[in-house]
């Protein structure tokens, strides 16, 4: 498991993996973080996916459709530390 920590800047959590099979976000933080999925560094806390504080997203990659891109993210506020986790 890896720590990334996250600020009001968009950050990369999770760089380009091509054979990435599953990936885990975990906040472990006290601030929402807002997360882009669609390839660019522009997370914005008015367009991302928020993943609350305490809460847990998990990615399996099957198929044709897989996302393997990169994964950016953004704080509502202050810093915000993420665990990650991946297999390829």
């Amino acid at each position: 498991m890896t720590s990334v920590t996250v600020t009001t800047s968009s950050t990369e959590i999770l760089a380009h993996a091509k054979s990435r099979k599953f990936f885990a976000l975990y906040n472990n933080g006290a601030s929402t973080v807002y997360l882009a999925f669609d390839g660019t560094s522009a997370a914005t806390t008015a367009a991302g996916f928020p993943l609350a504080a305490g809460a847990s997203l998990i990615i399996h990659n099957n198929g044709p459709n897989a996302y393997l891109g990169p994964v950016y993210g953004i704080a509502a506020s202050g810093t915000v530390d993420v665990r990650t986790q991946q297999a390829g």
